[in-house]
């Protein structure tokens, strides 16, 4: 009983805090908002590389690891592109199934992402199961009420000086995704001039 009372205490006083958190993220946005700076979010399935572009857009050094959940918050940065300032931010990344409770969890990280200007939808095609990883994405966005048809949505396609068989590139270029590779800074000046 006593455990319980101290378990209820605690899941109240963190509770809190993530109200006040989100009051700060709240004023956070409406400041952008009101000085009109464009926000960029990057989403993706865990490990296609978002961090590590993001570190590379930002000139940054936020964690980057081929490990689940190797950021568990919204990483936020000014970055300037042909002498325009954009603040971008680098969210959690996706996983298959992920549990209501989860994105409940992550709604404030997934909230920046409703409120952006444009969502670089990263996506590591080395990953046989790239297809599969497309829709999960594309699942937990329409969940949060971003539809796959939105226009702010620009496919990034990562990892091309992993794949052999560049047979695949041919139908992503049809449908004006942008090929990089992140790690090598491949393809990343086009990846500018497109935001």
């Amino acid at each position: 009983e006593s455990d319980k009372r101290q378990l209820t205490e605690r899941i109240n006083r963190l509770k809190k805090k993530i109200l006040k958190i989100n009051k700060i993220r709240d004023i956070q946005r409406y400041r952008r908002i009101k000085n009109k700076i464009p926000v960029i979010s990057l989403v993706g399935y865990t490990n296609s590389g978002k961090s590590t572009l993001f570190n590379l857009i930002t000139k940054s050094s936020v964690l980057s690891k081929d490990m689940l959940f190797a950021s568990l918050d919204s990483t936020i940065r000014n970055g300037y592109l042909n002498g325009s300032n954009f603040i971008f931010i680098d969210t959690v990344g996706f996983i298959r199934d992920l549990p209501t409770t989860l994105i409940d969890a992550f709604k404030s990280t997934l909230d920046e992402i409703i409120n952006s200007d444009l969502i670089l939808h990263v996506r590591d095609i080395s990953d046989s199961q790239y297809l599969i990883h497309k829709t999960e994405v594309q699942k937990i966005l329409s969940e949060i009420g971003i539809e796959k048809d939105d226009k702010r949505i620009v496919e990034v396609i990562n990892k091309i000086d992993l794949v052999k068989n560049k047979s695949n590139f041919h139908n992503l270029l049809k449908h004006k995704s942008i090929m990089i590779s992140a790690k090598k800074s491949k393809g990343v000046d086009k990846l500018k001039k497109k935001i």
